[in-house]
């Protein structure tokens, strides 16, 4: 079962899971404080490999080449962030709220709260979400 079964709001989540993805990215390459960007990389991969499990075989396999093209930190990140995203509408309600706890936590305030950051798109998230599920 599709989440979002509009097709207007797939495309506004993409829209926003973009452009929190872009601030994210922007961050991480425009940084230098490689404590905070060592310390969101580990907790990043250690969810991922939490639901790493979920992902069909040929799905690993194609994220296993993208990483091994290139194995620098922010690269590394940077390819993973964009698998949550682009797999977040099947995470289960926990998930939803364990990956939440990780980014407020990991995060440097102007990322969460800042134009188009994690709280912008979370609280876009949770209004796509309602809606797919016919609350609002």
């Amino acid at each position: 079962m599709n989440l979002f079964s509009k097709k207007k709001s797939n495309e506004e989540l993409k829209k926003i899971s973009e452009e929190c993805l872009e601030t994210i990215k922007n961050f991480i390459n425009t940084t230098n404080d490689a404590n905070r960007l060592n310390m969101i990389f580990t907790e990043v991969t250690i969810f991922r490999m939490k639901y790493d499990k979920k992902d069909n075989i040929w799905q690993n396999y194609k994220d296993r080449k993208r990483r091994e093209q290139n194995l620098e930190r922010n690269l590394l990140l940077v390819i993973q962030l964009e698998d949550i995203f682009d797999n977040i509408e099947g995470f289960k309600t926990e998930e939803h709220q364990e990956l939440n706890s990780l980014m407020n936590r990991v995060l440097p305030h102007p990322v969460l709260i800042g134009k188009n950051g994690w709280q912008s798109f979370w609280n876009g998230f949770l209004e796509l979400f309602d809606k797919g599920s016919g609350k609002k």
